[in-house]
């Protein structure tokens, strides 16, 4: 008897009658030979292994901003190298990435001091920032755009903000601002003489700071389009935390949200305008602690704003 099996469609089953004339048993169950098995299927009851190898490829993640790849200058005072600004070779000194900065690194990272100090991060002249530049910390997480889409910024390290100051004898800043920047994640030290942070922009972050001993803790004036001023702390500053003038027919869209403003001498928050805009929104401040105002607002010259205020607590 041939029959085909249920289990296979290439599996026979064969069967033979002891009692055949042809021949006996033991010859028709016997292997068929080499040369006759040749041409028949190849039948395997068993996995074959099989060789996969993967190919990772690197491909440059591409600056929407720039159309270049995206590049970042890494700072490192732990270090006891100069460097060069890579991060394999990053700059000891603060200095070092401020002296050498011409905006073509749309990103300047900063680690703090081990030790939470500011050693190496002394500057000799104000951070002048350059159009759509981040200075950022490693002390707070962050994103970056490319043309891949959003990522984590790598080497977030948690831990104390690093602290940068302005060893500059007369009056100037730390840290100067032009348009679409940012500043996120540092302890700005205005050591009593200097602004912390100023600027004459148009679009601007600066969040999760620490901006203390400051003139005017930030002073940004004929400031337009978008800004954001988030979860800052801004401390014994001898002027106002924020200082802040729209002018020139300009419309400035800002967010006050998530701010401490503590022992400023004058106002915490104090915005004029002049013949311009404010759309304005401050929510869950808490500001104290200021010999006049919390928040000031000055229309001046036909001006126009519109605030929106919600859970601030002021006192």
């Amino acid at each position: 008897d041939v029959c085909s099996s249920d289990l296979s469609p290439r599996t026979i089953v064969r069967g033979q009658s002891p009692n055949s004339p042809e021949t006996n048993q033991v010859l028709a169950l016997r292997p068929g030979s080499v040369s006759s098995l040749m041409s028949s299927d190849v039948f395997r009851d068993h996995r074959t292994p099989v060789n996969i190898d993967t190919v990772i490829t690197p491909v440059a993640a591409i600056d929407p901003v720039t159309g270049q790849a995206v590049c970042i200058v890494h700072v490192d005072p732990n270090q006891t190298e100069i460097g060069i600004g890579t991060f394999e070779s990053p700059f000891r000194n603060l200095e070092g990435a401020r002296s050498t900065n011409d905006g073509s690194c749309r990103i300047i990272r900063v680690v703090p001091r081990t030790d939470g100090t500011g050693t190496n991060l002394v500057l000799t002249q104000p951070f002048q920032l350059f159009p759509n530049q981040r200075l950022l910390s490693s002390s707070v997480s962050h994103q970056f755009a490319t043309n891949r889409g959003t990522f984590e910024l790598p080497g977030f390290t948690g831990g104390s903000l690093p602290l940068i100051t302005n060893s500059q004898g007369a009056a100037s800043s730390v840290v100067t601002m032009v348009d679409n920047t940012e500043v996120s994640g540092f302890t700005v030290d205005g050591t009593t003489r200097h602004i912390g942070i100023n600027g004459n922009i148009s679009g601007f972050s600066i969040n999760r700071n620490t901006i203390q001993n400051a003139t005017n803790g930030v002073q940004l004036a004929n400031a337009s389009g978008t800004g954001l001023i988030d979860q800052n702390t801004f401390l014994s500053n001898s002027v106002d935390g924020v200082n802040i003038t729209v002018t020139g027919g300009d419309t400035l869209n800002l967010a006050v949200t998530g701010n401490s403003a503590n022992l400023n001498e004058d106002d915490g928050i104090d915005i004029t305008t002049t013949g311009s805009t404010l759309n304005a929104t401050f929510s869950d401040n808490l500001i104290g602690g200021s010999m006049d105002n919390g928040i000031e607002l000055t229309s001046r010259m036909n001006s126009t704003i519109v605030t929106t205020l919600v859970r601030n607590q002021l006192g």
